[in-house]
This record gives C-alpha cells, sequence and structure tokens, in this order.
C-alpha cells in the first residue's frame, strides 16, 4: 500500500491511498512515538473511517494539547510518496500536528453594513445548517470583497441569492487561511443588536462572541390558527391578511438540522382572506401513501415583496383535521415551525416486528409520550430479545433458569430476553412470534461482549447479568470476559456465530423481512438548563472507539444480510437528553430520533410490502 495524499488539518488527518486491503482495518494512528518515552501522558489511538481509497481520522473527540507526534502503526507494508511540512519521518510515518498560528484580522463597523478591515485573507460568508451551532452550509458560500480602501461592503441581494436564506437563518463570516482553513471574522466593537430593512431584506448585524454575525428574518411572520380538510382541500387559516403577495407555496421535509430535505411538493393553492387553500391536498398525500404511512412538513413560501423564505409558524396546540383516508395535526419544532403531521388511515391492520436489539432500537416502538404514542397505529412489537449477543444467541450451551435472581423493577420487564439467552430458546421464540418484519442492531456484541464459560458456554454481558448474583451462584465454571475491548480475536469469533445466525434466521424470514438498525452513540447530551453538554463518563476517547468497532461489526452483519434494509442512523445528529425517562447515557437520544425513527421504519415496510404483492 502506498500513500499518495496527505492533508492535515485542526479536525481531521486524511491519508489517500493507492489502494486498499485486508489490513487496512488494522491502522491506527498513535500518541506513542518509537524509541520515544512517556512520561505522565495517556497513549491514545485514533481510529479511521475508511471509504474507497481515503482514510480519515477524526481528531475532534480526542485530548491532543499535549501532544506533539502521531504514529501510523497496525500495518507494515505501507510506503509514503508524498512530502508534507508536516511529516517528521516516512518510515515508520510520523507526523507533528503542530502549525504556524493563524494571523486573523479583524473589521470594524463604519456604517451599515460597511466595515473596515485589516487583514489580507478572503473573506466568505456561509448561512448555518443547524441555528443552534456554528457549522457552515458548504453547499452555498458568498464572496466578500474587500475594495481599495480596504473597506468591506456586504451586498445583501447578492448574498441573498448566493445563501438563499430562510426567516430566522443565521449568516457567519469567515477568514479563509491558504491551507482552506476556515476562522472566524473578529470584529473590534459591539454592535447594537436591531433590526434593519434595506434592499428589501429584513435583517439583523451582531457581535457573536467577538465575531461578526447577521441574521434574517421574514417581514411578515404567519401563525397558524385553524387547519381543515375540505372536499379533498386543506385550508390553513393564519393570523393575519398579508396574503396577497405569496407567490410559491411548498411542503417539504426537513432533516434533523432543520435543513429542508430532497422531498418536496410545491402546491397549488389559492388565497381566501386570512386562509391558504392548499387544492387536491388529499389527492397529493393517497399518492405518497403508497410508500408512506406517515409523513412530517413544514410550509415554505415565498413573497413577491421578500427575497428570504418564510415558513408558517407555530401558536397553538390540538388542531387536528381528517378524512377517511388521511389525518393531519400539527406540532412545533425548535425553531417553532408548524410541522404538518400526516398519516394514513387507510391500513386496516398491524404490521408484525421483531426486535433483536437493545434501547437503541427498542424506543421507536415504546407508546409513552417520550416515544411514539401512536405506533400502536400501525405496528405490533410482537417479539423482544434485548441485549443478546449473535455469539450468545446461536451457542447451544443451556444453563439452568433461576428466576429468583431477577426480579428487580428495572430487570423484570427483560426477564424473558435473559431466560433465552440463558436456556437457549431465541430461535424457537422467534418463530413462534411469526412476526412480519425482524429488526435487528449487534449493540450488544459493539459494547458489551459475552461471558465465555469453561465447557463452551457463552451469555450476553450485560449489566442485568453482571449485576444479580447468578453468575457467581450458579455457574461454577471458570469465567472470561470478552469484548472487542480486550479480546483480539472478538472479530473472528463474531464472523463464525454471525455465519450460523444468517442460517437460522433465514428459516425463519426471507432476506427481504430483515431491516437493519446501523447505530452510533453520541457525544453530547441536550441539559434540563438548555445548553449542550459533552458526557465525561465514558470519555470521548472511549466513545470514539465504540463507535469504531461499530462500524467494524456493522459492516459484517450489511455483508451478511446483502438484501436486508438498512436504517442507517449514524446519518442523523440527534444528541442525549438529560430528560431521557430511561437515562442520560450516549445510547439514548432526544425524543425526536425515535420519531423520526418511526417514520424511516414504516417507510421501508410500505416499501417492501409493495414489492412483496
Amino acid at each position: 500500500m502506498k500513500i499518495i495524499g496527505l492533508s492535515i488539518d485542526t479536525n481531521s488527518i486524511k491519508i489517500k491511498v493507492d489502494k486498499t486491503d485486508e489490513n487496512t482495518k488494522n491502522i491506527y494512528f498513535s500518541s506513542k512515538i518509537s524509541n520515544k518515552r512517556t512520561y505522565w501522558t495517556e497513549i491514545q489511538r485514533i481510529y479511521p473511517l475508511i471509504q474507497n481509497n481515503e482514510i480519515v481520522f477524526n481528531l475532534t473527540a480526542y485530548n491532543l494539547k499535549k501532544t506533539r507526534w502521531l504514529q501510523l502503526r497496525g500495518i507494515s507494508d505501507i510506503s509514503v510518496d508524498v512530502n508534507n511540512d508536516h511529516i517528521v519521518s516516512k518510515t515508520p510515518l510520523v507526523i507533528t500536528l503542530s502549525r504556524k498560528k493563524f494571523s486573523s484580522g479583524h473589521i470594524k463597523r463604519l456604517n451599515l453594513l460597511t466595515y473596515a478591515y485589516q487583514g489580507n485573507h478572503p473573506i466568505v460568508a456561509y448561512k448555518r445548517l443547524d441555528l443552534r451551532y456554528i457549522n457552515p452550509d458548504l453547499t452555498r458560500k458568498f464572496n466578500i470583497p474587500v475594495n481599495r480602501d480596504g473597506e468591506i461592503i456586504i451586498d445583501l441581494p447578492a448574498m441573498a441569492k448566493a445563501l438563499l436564506p430562510r426567516d430566522r437563518d443565521y449568516v457567519d463570516f469567515y477568514e479563509v487561511d491558504v491551507n482552506g482553513v476556515r476562522h472566524l471574522l473578529p470584529i473590534s466593537e459591539t454592535i447594537r443588536s436591531e433590526f434593519s430593512v434595506k434592499q428589501n431584506i429584513k435583517f439583523i448585524e451582531y457581535n457573536a462572541n467577538g465575531y461578526l454575525g447577521m441574521r434574517v428574518a421574514a417581514q411578515v411572520r404567519l401563525y397558524v390558527k385553524n387547519i381543515e380538510l375540505v372536499d379533498k382541500n386543506l385550508e390553513i387559516t393564519v393570523d393575519k391578511n398579508s396574503l396577497e403577495n405569496i407567490t410559491r407555496v411548498y411542503l417539504v421535509e426537513t432533516n434533523q438540522d432543520f435543513s429542508d430535505s430532497d422531498n418536496s411538493y410545491p402546491l397549488i393553492f389559492e388565497i381566501r382572506n386570512k386562509q391558504i387553500v392548499l387544492l387536491s391536498f388529499q389527492e397529493i398525500f393517497e399518492s405518497i401513501f403508497e410508500n408512506r404511512l406517515k409523513c412530517q412538513y413544514v410550509l415554505r413560501f415565498e413573497r413577491s415583496d421578500d427575497v428570504v423564505t418564510s415558513t408558517l409558524k407555530f401558536s397553538k396546540d390540538n388542531l387536528k383535521t381528517r378524512s377517511e383516508k388521511i389525518r393531519v395535526y400539527g406540532t412545533t419544532n425548535y425553531v417553532n415551525d408548524y410541522v404538518f403531521n400526516i398519516d394514513s388511515r387507510m391500513r386496516s391492520e398491524t404490521v408484525s416486528i421483531a426486535i433483536h436489539g437493545s434501547s437503541q432500537t427498542r424506543g421507536v416502538l415504546v407508546s409513552s409520550s417520550y416515544y411514539n404514542p401512536d405506533y400502536k397505529n400501525y405496528f405490533k412489537a410482537s417479539f423482544m430479545q434485548h441485549h443478546g449477543s449473535i455469539r450468545a444467541m446461536v451457542n447451544d450451551v443451556q444453563f439452568e433458569w433461576k428466576p429468583q435472581y431477577f426480579i428487580s423493577p428495572d430487570v423484570k420487564p427483560l426477564r424473558p430476553s435473559i431466560q433465552r439467552d440463558i436456556q437457549k430458546t431465541f430461535f424457537k421464540d422467534l418463530k413462534n412470534a411469526n412476526a412480519d418484519f425482524l429488526l435487528i442492531d449487534i449493540y450488544s456484541d459493539v459494547q458489551m461482549g459475552v461471558v465465555e464459560i469453561e465447557g463452551g458456554g457463552e451469555l450476553t454481558y450485560t449489566m442485568s447479568q453482571v449485576e444479580s448474583d447468578y453468575l457467581a451462584e450458579e455457574i461454577c465454571q471458570k469465567m472470561t470476559i470478552s469484548s472487542l475491548r480486550n479480546d483480539p480475536n472478538y472479530r473472528q469469533k463474531f464472523l463464525k456465530s454471525l455465519k450460523i445466525y444468517r442460517k437460522r434466521i433465514l428459516e425463519i424470514f426471507d432476506e427481504s423481512q430483515i431491516i437493519i438498525h446501523a447505530f452510533e452513540l453520541n457525544y453530547e447530551y441536550s441539559g434540563i438548563d438548555g445548553k449542550t453538554h459533552a458526557y465525561d463518563n465514558p470519555s470521548k476517547a472511549d466513545i470514539t472507539m465504540t463507535n469504531y468497532f461499530a462500524v467494524q461489526l456493522q459492516s459484517d452483519l450489511i455483508n451478511m444480510f446483502p438484501k436486508a434494509a438498512v436504517i442507517d442512523s449514524r446519518r442523523w445528529h440527534w444528541i442525549g437528553d438529560e430528560r431521557m425517562p430511561t437515562g442520560n447515557i450516549p445510547h439514548h437520544f432526544q425524543s425526536e430520533r425515535y420519531r423520526f425513527f418511526l417514520s424511516e421504519l414504516a417507510k421501508i415496510i410500505a416499501q417492501r410490502q409493495k414489492h412483496q404483492k
């Protein structure tokens, strides 16, 4: 293998190679350098994500403040055919993270939208993907010129045309260094935060912790007062008469960061007094529901007298309307948009789902208010194996079931899963459940592992099992904990068991009835104080290692069932929540995540059932 490209910034190391092979998965960077002594410094391993011929090491989860160098380890047959100022040694590859400190410029406000700039870097503007965080939408940018007098004059119409802002969007301004790295643009004075209207755009300039920022706003906001389905049309009553200049109306599904998804539907509409009437609304959704059971949309609209796209806002609870075939009701999101929840009433029977997984997945089929109160309108949770390692499920060595060890209120709901693990009845009970689909996640193998018992037995290593006295009092043989953290052969053992698992699962289900949930742990949670906090136990490094293990084993699982559907929640960005009913830990999430999961599950099942007919 040959390294043909290397780029390093404060957040990542990216290596491009001419090819990858079976050994590439073993590669990692280490803070321990050969022939260098390490005193009082934690030795860290940084694992990559491998995509085609690019190997990416994410540095954000590691504390590297005291780390000068990193050495590439885990693979010996590699050469370096690239030069870079960060390279200390090519054999072995050792790099330095230190770089010349960026010399930022700064600006001073002269007039509205006019600033004096002292610096020598290009300046660009990006709107944020998620209003809560400074994370630029890199798909659109606006270059801001500096004139001969060293002045920046922000051309609002040109910026709006380039960035396509929506109501309440934030715009951040950056200097860009010679390596293409963005640095927020400092401002040396406080700006009075007040709205102005210029060139048909309502905006506010502000000092965001020492950096220039801007927020745009719709000139008129409309709040939903009532909704009603009448003769296949949806009549939306709003709080103002300012509707005459609306030129375009469309429904769009939003991503978890509130950016627009690709699922957008332009609508034919009429304006009647304080009403926006969406024509043929029911017919549109009857067509959509051939492949869906439930949808969530916001309604965006454009006005001839405003370049900022607007969204209907939420003002009133319990607005519901229904016809014989669909139901419509409203909720709100983080930015107070009115979210139209639209679901099908055409299903005559529920779909039976079996789950082999963990709370990563089980929460989607829980009817309490935090999760999905209405899931039973569509699905029946007919079987749940909670925390069952693939290795333990296919192991045939049975042990005696002693229920008296598992009677605490927290453990009692999990007793059927623990009993199957001990008595090895998983496949028998799964077959008897007669489910329509099987939903799988392998959290137990990724995070926990198994207890290997002398004589060939294996039980899932779970907190419920560890906290009980069952192992201590009922198992006389020697026991060893085997996990990805301490057993270098764990993945080999897992793959061997996975082949048996496939054979026995396909005796119960067709492969098209299998849905795999690919997951990862999150690093942060939303606190009851309204702020975002990082988990400190487990550490970021430990979470990153777990996510690396998840990539490995989930890749094995997906390859073993190539015809299975995959719900990949790793692409979602919901975090933990201190209000989470079953505990604020890195594999529990915000309420909205479980609701989005239900929508994705419904979409896949509707599509698969359509093809089965």
